[in-house]
């Protein structure tokens, strides 16, 4: 498949607040444009959030430098218009030129990433996806992961593509079983000013060890989540990596950990006293307690289990 490029196309239908006319619009007459230039749609979505109702994700698939988003613009519906677009290289996955015609709910989501970093990603997220795809719980498939066509520079993007069969199989798939819920774990309700509380671990914290450094970087307090990642690497690739939020959940606080962008893990707030929080989720299977408490120099994350056995202990600096 890494003979094939794919485009990301967002289209907005200017002239009207529904993609009804939109979706007619292209099916007549973008697609079969793109077919005579010999590429094809992988994909046409409507959003149920996070894009608006007049607009449409379209995604094609056609040879290596094709020029997909110059025939869109060109044979796009009266009244549309593109609002963002990214060329697009497949990595470990899609392994066909099979068309997304499944029914159920496609999630996209872009990852900011150094260029030099994707093989390493794309197969972490490889052997991530061997557990999060096998599971009785909820149903779900990842369909692509992209990086950028052009990664001459620095940093690029990747766009994780996921199948799920229902909304519920995809908010299942974020959160921890029922008995570890905020409810069983956390009475009462969430108090905003907790998050306050816990702005003290924004910032970027860098662990070395030897040749390989850690650095795990939370951005500062947004509305009620606080976004961050980590990333373990030497001079010569990337050896883990995760996506982290701190965030509301269920009338509580949660710490939600995706490994190699796949699936999260939710952990719920347990203690937080000043300088020191505790996340716990007594169903998972190691570590079930995340523990941060602030040091002179920097934060010391502590992971083990419930009864404290397991133990490891990373000793971060605050990054100069």
């Amino acid at each position: 498949m890494h003979d094939r490029e794919y485009c990301f196309i967002r289209l907005q239908d200017a002239d009207r607040r529904d993609q009804a006319s939109l979706r007619s619009g292209i099916e007549q007459t973008t697609l079969p444009a793109l077919a005579a230039a010999g590429m094809a749609p992988f994909g046409l979505w409507y959003g149920l959030f996070g894009i608006r109702a007049n607009e449409l994700i379209l995604v094609t698939r056609g040879d290596r430098g094709s020029d997909a988003l110059a025939v869109v613009d060109a044979n796009k519906p009266a009244g549309a218009r593109i609002v963002e677009s990214h060329r697009l290289r497949p990595t470990v996955r899609p392994l066909t030129d099979a068309a997304c015609t499944r029914g159920g709910i496609y999630v996209f989501r872009f990852f900011d990433v150094n260029s030099r970093d994707v093989e390493e990603i794309a197969e972490l997220s490889r052997q991530a996806w061997e557990s999060f795809e096998n599971v009785d719980a909820y149903a779900a498939v990842p369909q692509a992961l992209f990086c950028q066509a052009d990664r001459g520079a620095e940093r690029g993007i990747m766009l994780l593509l996921t199948w799920y069969d229902s909304l519920t199989s995809w908010q299942t798939s974020r959160q921890p079983a029922p008995a570890a819920t905020a409810e069983a774990l956390v009475p009462g309700k969430m108090d905003a000013a907790l998050l306050k509380r816990m702005e003290w671990l924004c910032g970027t914290w860098v662990l070395q060890d030897g040749k390989k450094t850690t650095e795990e970087h939370w951005r500062p307090l947004q509305g009620t989540t606080i976004l961050g990642s980590s990333h373990t690497y030497d001079e010569t690739k990337t050896h883990f990596f995760e996506h982290l939020r701190i965030t509301a959940m269920r009338g509580t606080i949660a710490y939600l950990a995706l490994p190699g962008g796949a699936g999260g893990t939710a952990f719920m707030l347990k203690q937080l006293e000043d300088g020191v929080m505790v996340f716990e989720n007594e169903k998972h299977d190691h570590p079930q307690r995340i523990r941060y408490e602030r040091t002179p120099k920097g934060v010391t994350a502590t992971i083990s289990q419930l009864d404290g056995s397991r133990s490891m202990q990373f000793v971060f600096e605050k990054k100069q």
